[in-house]
């Protein structure tokens, strides 16, 4: 059986909240070292983390575009969708 890391991924949708995501990233790293996460950024200046698939969008572009946006670059059989 294949692990989580290569079946997850992990999809992020964040708007003016740098820190918390800084945060969430460290958290699930703790627990999933390898597993993939996307994060769509529509704030007005995103602050880009290493070591993820960072997307920025244009500036106030809203959650559903974050959300599609980030659902159309998993590749993996499962995702789990993060606010």
């Amino acid at each position: 059986m294949d692990a989580i890391e290569d079946r997850v991924t992990l999809s992020i949708k964040t708007f003016e909240r740098p820190g918390c995501v800084q945060k969430l990233v460290k958290s699930i790293r703790k627990f999933y070292p390898n597993i993939r996460i996307v994060v769509c950024d529509d704030s007005k200046n995103p602050e880009i983390i290493d070591g993820i698939d960072y997307y920025v969008m244009p500036f106030y572009s809203g959650s559903s575009a974050g959300r599609n946006l980030g659902l159309s670059k998993v590749k993996t059989e499962y995702v789990v969708t993060l606010d």
